[in-house]
C-alpha cells in the first residue's frame, strides 16, 4: 500500500488544488467580508456539517466535482485532507495529504480529486462543508479505489 506523508499547508504546496485562509488568527479584530470566493454556477450554496474521525486513515475512494468548488472548514479540531490536481483524467498518483488547522477555510478548485477528511487526533471533528445545492446529485463522481491503489496517511 502506498503511503502519503502529511504536509503542512503552504501556498507553494497547495495552490494547484485551491486556496486557503486561516479565519481565526490571520486578521486583527474587525469584519473581513469576501475573503475566499466559491464558484457555484449561480446556484445557492448549501451548508453541511460532516463529523469526521481519524480511524484507519486509509484512502479507499475519491470524488470530484466537474463544475463547482468545495469549501471545507474544520470547526473544532485539525483535519487531514487529501487532494490531487484537476486534469482531464484522474491523476491518483499525484495525490497529496495536507494538515488543515481548525478555523482554516480551504477552497478546492473544480475538478480537484479529494475525499472525506480525517481527524488528526482521532477524536471527532465537526467540519463545515460548502457546496452548491444538490452537488452530490448532479456534479459529483465517486470512485472506489482497487485494493492495490489504496493509500495510507502517515505523519
Amino acid at each position: 500500500m502506498r503511503e502519503l506523508k502529511v504536509e503542512e499547508l503552504s501556498y507553494e504546496a497547495f495552490h494547484s488544488f485551491g486556496e486557503y485562509e486561516d479565519l481565526l488568527t490571520s486578521r486583527e479584530s474587525g469584519f473581513y467580508p469576501d475573503m475566499i470566493r466559491l464558484c457555484n454556477d449561480g446556484r445557492d450554496t448549501s451548508v453541511s456539517i460532516s463529523r469526521v474521525e481519524g480511524k484507519g486513515r486509509e484512502i479507499v475512494n475519491y470524488e470530484y466535482h466537474t463544475n463547482t468548488c468545495e469549501g471545507i472548514l474544520p470547526l473544532d479540531g485539525d483535519i487531514y485532507i487529501y487532494a490531487a490536481p484537476p486534469f482531464w483524467f484522474p491523476q491518483v498518483d499525484k495525490m497529496r495529504v495536507f494538515r488543515v488547522p481548525k478555523g482554516t477555510f480551504v477552497r478546492l478548485k473544480a475538478g480537484t480529486l479529494h475525499g472525506g477528511q480525517f481527524s488528526v487526533t482521532g477524536e471527532p471533528v465537526n467540519v463545515l462543508i460548502l457546496l452548491p445545492e444538490r452537488t452530490y446529485s448532479n456534479d459529483c463522481e465517486f470512485i472506489d479505489l482497487e485494493e492495490k491503489d489504496r493509500m495510507l496517511i502517515t505523519e
